[in-house]
């Protein structure tokens, strides 16, 4: 009896031990987890906490180009049709003239102030400090020489005067030209005419003006470039047609001179009994 109660307690005691130590080791597994969650933790706020790590540039000459496309500057033409778009206000500075222009410089400042004015899309001032921009205005005369046939003899060389009309556009502040635009003016035969000639190139030169802006021509300004083209077709066909006239005169003096001198020479061997005749 006293052994079956030994054994008992002597079971019951292995029991207990064995489940005191499985406790023990559960709760250093459950702290051993903890332990190593709350380390975790502690590392994300460190991490968190911790300021952000600088930003190093890069050396430039080890950079990347630059892929952005450049956008190409403006040519003399588009520089000034910009400026024009963009002027409210315009001067106009008085002419300089060359000799030999067929107008005095007042005639040829007014008939280019009177489109400016007709035009009517700048303002035209009498101050160069309230204008956008300047207009230069030039009455020039190109000189043509045509050599004559004989080198030693320079008086007999044809010299022919070629005006025209020579408009810059120019910045007022520093007066540099950005565009010029030009018109030549027909020389009349007849001095009546010239008059005439010269208003129409006038009105040819703010043409180009309106079409540098953009602006349509009207009626006028497409009727004076008829008049100038039409002289200048008109006189072309005068100058031919008096070339082939003249040319066929010389001709025909020729050939009749020939045949008079034919005839002369058979009357002379006829009277004279020459056979054959030489000349004839």
């Amino acid at each position: 009896m006293q052994h079956a109660i030994r054994s008992t307690l002597r079971c019951t005691a292995m029991v207990l031990s064995f489940v005191l130590l499985f406790d023990q080791f559960a709760h250093a597994a459950t702290q051993s987890h903890k332990l190593a969650a709350l380390q975790a933790a502690q590392q994300q706020r460190a991490q968190q906490q911790q300021p952000p790590a600088p930003i190093t540039r890069q050396n430039p000459e080890r950079q990347s180009p630059d892929t952005t496309p450049t956008t190409p500057p403006l040519s003399p033409e588009a520089l000034a049709r910009q400026r024009l778009l963009s002027a409210h206000t315009l001067y106009l500075a008085r002419s300089t003239q060359d000799a030999r222009f067929p107008a005095s410089p007042d005639d040829a400042y007014n008939l280019v102030l009177n489109n400016l004015k007709n035009w009517g899309h700048y303002q035209i001032v009498d101050n160069i400090a309230q204008a956008d921009l300047v207009l230069q205005l030039r009455d020039a005369v190109h000189a043509s020489v045509v050599d004559a046939n004989d080198p030693n003899d320079a008086s007999a060389s044809d010299v022919y005067y070629l005006p025209s009309f020579q408009l810059t556009i120019a910045d007022p502040s520093t007066l540099s030209p950005l565009w010029t635009v030009n018109t030549s003016i027909p020389t009349a035969v007849k001095t009546k005419n010239q008059p005439a000639l010269l208003s129409a190139a006038a009105t040819n030169l703010v043409s180009q003006l309106k079409l540098l802006a953009g602006d349509q021509l009207t009626p006028q300004d497409q009727a004076a470039q008829k008049q100038v083209t039409h002289y200048y077709h008109s006189h072309a066909a005068f100058v031919i047609g008096f070339a082939a006239v003249s040319v066929a005169a010389v001709l025909a003096l020729f050939f009749i001179g020939r045949h008079i001198s034919k005839d002369n020479a058979a009357n002379f061997c006829k009277e004279h009994n020459l056979s054959p005749c030489p000349g004839a």
